[in-house]
């Protein structure tokens, strides 16, 4: 499509998204223009930031304060909805999981040790993130939560060797989750924030939320299906290899993007 083309289609609403697919280096490979409803390709043209993209669609100064331009970040993006899918399936799935394989437990206990494993690792994950190690924090999380997921797939077939061990185990992966999970959270939004103009700290701090709460909604989803036609167990397996990849992707595309394109 040509650029007039999807300048008549952004100058409509006056909403511009400019999305960006990068290399593993961090550089600017494609980038897609739209309203936030469609998108397009843009080829043979530099990298487009919001001024030069309103300087191409002939929008006059006077009037630009009233277009809303937003860059998304879709590495980091990708990486959070990864990871919010199996977090998903947990928080509405893990009691039916228990009492499929047999434990015996009160099992709101496990969003209370979930929440005792976020309090604690927030007392120091934020002086951390506020040090500059963002990509580092969110490395740690992510390998605990990777841990946890397996360890918490693999119940179903602990309970069968010792059902006190696996009842332990089970509240040990809940208060692990929160660990990870704690530290996580503040650092994923000081990155998204630290790849975005002050002019767009909204938008950014939405769109993590956005991906988190579009993860949530498929870890739903899936849960339930491969529940319905296998067993909760591969569910959870199901979502521990999505932690990998999410874990794969952030230290081998998003932590380099970041690092190349933060702003402060």
């Amino acid at each position: 499509m040509k650029i007039k083309s999807i300048a008549a289609i952004c100058k409509k609403n006056k909403n511009i998204a400019i999305f960006e697919r990068y290399s593993d280096d961090g550089d600017i490979l494609t980038q897609y223009i739209g309203d936030g409803s469609a998108v397009y390709p843009v080829v043979g043209l530099p990298p487009l930031d919001a001024e030069s993209l309103l300087t191409i669609f002939d929008v006059p100064e006077k009037d630009r304060d009233n277009y809303f331009v937003k860059t998304l970040g879709i590495p980091a993006g990708i990486s959070l909805l990864l990871l919010s899918i199996p977090y998903g399936m947990t928080t509405n799935y893990v009691a039916m999981y228990a009492k499929e394989i047999g434990i015996n437990a009160t099992t709101g206990f496990f969003f209370t040790f979930m929440a005792v494993g976020m309090a604690i690792s927030r007392i120091f994950s934020g002086k951390i993130v506020d040090k500059g190690k963002i990509t580092q924090v969110i490395s740690a999380g992510l390998y605990i939560v990777v841990f946890s997921f397996f360890l918490l797939s693999a119940c179903v077939y602990i309970i069968n060797w010792n059902s006190m061990a696996c009842g332990i185990i089970f509240f040990a992966v809940a208060l692990l989750l929160g660990v990870g999970f704690g530290i996580m959270f503040p650092a994923y939004n000081t990155l998204f924030v630290n790849l975005a103009p002050n002019n767009q700290r909204g938008t950014a701090t939405s769109t993590y939320l956005t991906s988190w709460d579009v993860g949530i909604g498929i870890g739903m989803l899936t849960g339930g299906y491969i529940a319905e036609v296998s067993t909760f167990d591969k569910a959870y397996l199901f979502g521990a290899c999505l932690t990998i990849i999410s874990m794969l992707y952030f230290n081998g595309k998003v932590t380099p993007h970041y690092h190349k394109n933060k702003l402060r």
